[in-house]
């Protein structure tokens, strides 16, 4: 089924805090407008986590100076 490949993505949008949330939601409408689906949302909230700038995370930063 496909949506349970979103679901890594759905898990971090839980955990976002409130102020996140209204952030990214701000950015998805001024790229989308008022017409998008449910899908367009975790596509975008799927590019957004994993896009160049999260393999800078500092978790991931660190494993690799561990090694």
């Amino acid at each position: 089924m496909e949506t349970r490949k979103f679901d890594p993505v759905l898990s971090v949008w839980n955990i976002t805090n409130e102020s996140e949330k209204r952030r990214v939601v701000q950015q998805f409408l001024q790229k989308h407008g008022d017409y998008y689906t449910k899908r367009d949302f975790i596509r975008f909230l799927r590019k957004k986590y994993r896009g160049p700038l999260s393999s800078n995370t500092p978790s991931q930063k660190n494993e690799r100076q561990e090694h």
